[in-house]
């Protein structure tokens, strides 16, 4: 089993023909631990850097969810995201997270972040 694992985060990083991107779709909650999914994103740029192939490309990674200006825990808790997304992109130094809004153009928003290309995290 642990070798089917290693196979398949193999073929993530290195198959060309899976260009799309990595979505998490939830609501900023504490308890939809989303955190364990940048710590898994984390894994595999080490994996890439430690590899030393600088030609390997992860797809970025979209962090999406509902989120309540007035809801407390939302705020706090996409900060904090956020903060650790940076942290993480800064250990490799790569670009900080990007913040798209809703906005009436959503194709734009849409296009500009699958078109990305390298690792990234965006909110």
């Amino acid at each position: 089993r642990e070798r089917a694992n290693n196979n398949s985060t193999d073929e993530m990083t290195t198959n060309k023909s899976r260009t799309g991107p990595i979505v998490s779709l939830n609501r900023f909650e504490r308890k939809k631990n989303v955190a364990l999914l940048l710590h898994a994103y984390d894994s595999l740029l080490d994996r890439v850097v430690s590899k030393g192939d600088l030609t390997i490309k992860l797809p970025p990674l979209i962090i999406a969810g509902g989120y309540d200006p007035l809801n407390v825990e939302n705020v706090e808790h996409l900060a904090e995201l956020r903060t650790l997304a940076d942290t993480i992109l800064a250990r490799y130094n790569l670009p900080r997270s990007k913040v798209y809004s809703p906005s009436s153009d959503q194709d734009s928003t849409s296009s500009a972040i699958t078109q990305e290309g390298n690792a990234s995290i965006e909110f």
